[in-house]
C-alpha cells in the first residue's frame, strides 16, 4: 500500500501538493494563490435552493483552495486528492498548508482558502472573526496535545497523583508555577496548556508562556531553554524518543476538543453547491479510513513525509489511534437537531466558554455566539443523505 500511496504522490504534485514541500512549521505564501479560472459559476450565479430548501449541484468542473495541516484531520483530504476522488467530482484541488490553527486564520482574513479543516480553538476566534462555519466533524483532539518536562525537572520529581481529577498528571501547583512554558499560542496546544494549569487552580498569569511554533520550540527546549514544553506530533514523539516526559495533557481534563471540517463565509454565501461536493468527498474518504486503521496510518505516514515533518510507522499508528475519525452516522449525530442547539454547538461553546474564561474571548463574543451559531448543519444533512440514501 505505502509503495501504491508513494506512486500516486508524484502524479499528484502538479495538482497542487507542491505547497507543502518541506516547510514544515511555516505557511508557505506560494501555496496560497488565488484560485485558478474556470468555466464553474460565478458568485452572481449562485444557484438557488430546491423547494424543499436542499441545495442544487452539478457536475461543472470547479476549483477550490483547500486549507490543510499535517494532522489526523486533513488526512481525509489528502486521501482523497491521490486516490482521484476529487477529480471524480470534477474537482481541482489547490492545497493551502498551515502549520497551525493561528496561520490558517491570518489567511482566513485574507481570503486566501475556501473549505478545509481546522482545530477547535482557532475555529471560534477565527469564526468570530470571519465568519466561517463548520460543516462537519473532524475528530478528537484531545490525547495529541502534551506538555513535557526534562527529567531532572523537580515537576517530574513532585511525581504523579498530585491532582485527584487527573492522578496521571505530574506535580502539583507549587512546582508548577513560575515555570517557562514554550508553547504554540493560539492554538490547541495553548488550549491544552490551559486546560492542565486550571485543574491545578492556576492561569497562565502564574507560569511564563514564550511563543514558539512546535518544531521552534523542541528545539529551543532540546538547547537547554524553557522549564516545560508543549507538542504536538510529529514532535512530541522526538521528545519521547530522547527521554523527555509527559507531565501533561489535554485528555487528562474532561475539556472537549474537536477539529471540525469548515467552509468560508463567501462559500456559504456563494457557493453552498461546491461545498456540499467537497463535504461529500470528504465524507467518502473519511467514512473508508474510519473502517481501516491500518490504511488511515499509512496514509498519514504518507502526508506527513509529503509536509516534510516525517515519523515512523509506529508513531503514524499510534497518533492515527488516538484520533480516529468517526463514520459518517457518527459524524451526523453532532449535527442532529437545529443549529445552535446541535452538540457540536455545545461542544464548540465550551471551547468558547474556556476561552472566555480565559480572557481570550468577551461575554459579547459568547451571546453573539448564541444568536448567530459557528454551525451549519444543512451541508453534512444533505451530504449524508445522499451518500447514504438507504439512511
Amino acid at each position: 500500500m505505502r509503495k501504491i500511496i508513494s506512486l500516486l504522490l508524484v502524479l499528484m504534485l502538479a495538482l497542487g501538493l507542491a505547497a507543502c514541500g518541506n516547510q514544515a512549521e511555516e505557511p508557505s505564501e506560494e501555496s496560497n494563490a488565488p484560485a485558478a479560472e474556470s468555466d464553474a459559476p460565478s458568485a452572481e450565479e449562485t444557484p438557488e435552493a430546491a423547494d424543499d430548501g436542499t441545495i442544487v449541484t452539478d457536475d461543472e468542473p470547479i476549483t477550490l483552495r483547500v486549507a490543510m495541516m499535517p494532522f489526523g484531520h486533513s488526512v481525509p483530504i489528502y486521501y482523497a486528492m491521490i486516490n482521484g476522488m476529487f477529480e471524480e467530482a470534477n474537482i481541482t484541488v489547490e492545497s493551502q498548508y498551515f502549520s497551525g490553527g493561528a496561520a490558517q486564520n491570518e489567511a482566513a482574513a485574507a481570503g486566501e482558502w475556501d473549505v478545509g479543516s481546522n482545530g477547535g480553538m482557532p475555529i471560534i476566534t477565527g469564526s468570530l472573526a470571519y465568519g466561517y462555519k463548520v460543516i462537519a466533524y473532524g475528530n478528537d483532539d484531545m490525547a495529541p496535545n502534551a506538555v513535557y518536562a526534562r527529567p531532572d525537572s523537580d515537576v517530574v520529581a513532585a511525581g504523579q497523583g498530585q491532582i485527584e481529577s487527573a492522578p496521571e498528571m505530574y506535580g502539583d501547583a507549587e512546582a508548577w508555577r513560575g515555570k517557562t512554558v514554550l508553547c504554540n499560542t493560539g492554538t490547541s496546544l495553548q488550549y491544552g496548556l490551559d486546560a492542565c494549569l486550571a485543574l491545578m487552580g492556576l492561569t497562565e498569569a502564574d507560569v511564563e508562556v514564550v511563543q514558539m511554533d512546535a518544531a521552534n520550540a523542541l528545539a529551543a527546549f532540546q538547547a537547554g531553554e524553557g522549564d516545560l514544553c508543549a507538542l504536538w506530533d510529529p514532535q512530541r514523539y522526538t521528545a519521547e524518543d530522547e527521554g523527555y516526559i509527559k507531565v501533561a495533557s489535554l485528555d487528562m481534563t474532561d475539556e472537549i476538543l474537536p477539529t471540525c471540517v469548515t467552509a468560508s463565509a463567501d462559500m456559504i454565501e456563494n457557493h453552498p453547491d461546491w461545498v456540499l461536493r467537497f463535504l461529500k468527498v470528504y465524507l467518502e474518504a473519511q467514512e473508508i479510513l474510519s473502517n481501516d486503521l491500518d490504511l488511515y496510518a499509512e496514509t498519514f505516514d504518507a502526508w506527513e513525509d509529503e509536509c516534510g515533518t516525517p515519523i515512523d510507522e509506529d508513531d503514524a499508528y499510534e497518533s492515527c489511534a488516538m484520533r480516529v475519525h468517526p463514520n459518517n452516522a457518527d459524524n451526523l449525530a453532532y449535527f442532529e437537531g437545529e443549529d445552535g442547539s446541535t452538540y457540536m454547538d455545545e461542544i464548540l461553546m465550551g471551547v468558547a466558554e474556556f476561552l472566555f474564561d480565559t480572557g481570550r474571548v468577551e461575554q459579547a463574543d459568547l451571546d453573539y455566539i448564541a444568536e448567530n451559531p459557528i454551525v451549519d448543519s444543512s451541508f453534512i444533512k444533505q451530504a449524508y443523505a445522499e451518500l447514504h440514501p438507504e439512511g
